[in-house]
């Protein structure tokens, strides 16, 4: 738990080439640089339930069909005690529908979509992980839902929310982080394309 640990909303994984991305994206750039050069910072995607295994799961137990696989990942049998929650099926069941009823109050059960419900599990993934109880932890969007309830969520949950550039903008000083160049973040992306074309070569 010493590396400040962001946690990227999926939509913050970076697709493009840096040119290619807004402004709005160059603290994400940053973080990631710090990550797969110096390793300075822990980026984190929280995985997801499919579907298939959640079908017929009534809303209301979501979170502890979310918590009991997170029980089992070795994400979870890292953590020293005090970075995970020990929350019982009831609580974890309360904790998911509460962030669901914030993230969409005025959204009908019925009326939910999937990736309405994709948000609330990887909030929910995040809090439980280390988003309630490590202060050197946030979730990254540029998601408006979101940000729009970033101060309930740290009122009611201890969890930080907030943009790739005010997450890069708050962390960068007080950890110590390396600003890259734009010939840095180009590298990187390109060494990542290589590394991508060499999986593709590989498994055919």
């Amino acid at each position: 738990m010493g590396l400040p640990t962001f946690t990227l909303d999926v939509n913050q994984v970076a697709l493009r080439p840096p040119a290619e991305l807004s402004s709005d994206y160059q603290g994400l750039l940053c973080l990631e640089w710090n990550y797969f050069e110096p390793y300075s910072v822990e980026l984190c995607v929280t995985p997801q339930t499919s579907l298939e295994i959640t079908q017929g799961i009534p809303l209301s137990e979501l979170g502890s069909v979310a918590h009991q696989r997170y029980l089992k990942s070795e994400l979870y049998k890292s953590r020293p005690p005090q970075a995970t929650l020990n929350l019982l099926i009831p609580e974890v069941n309360e904790l998911w529908t509460d962030m669901r009823h914030n993230l969409f109050p005025t959204v009908a059960d019925e009326h939910l979509a999937p990736g309405q419900i994709a948000d609330v599990n990887q909030i929910f993934w995040h809090t439980i992980s280390s988003g309630s109880t490590a202060i050197n932890s946030v979730f990254v969007t540029l998601d408006g839902n979101f940000l729009n309830h970033a101060g309930d969520f740290q009122f009611r949950y201890g969890v930080s929310i907030t943009t790739p550039n005010n997450a890069w903008a708050s962390s960068e000083s007080e950890y110590s982080l390396t600003n890259p160049t734009d010939t840095q973040l180009n590298e990187l992306w390109n060494s990542q394309q290589e590394l991508f074309l060499r999986i593709q070569r590989a498994s055919y």
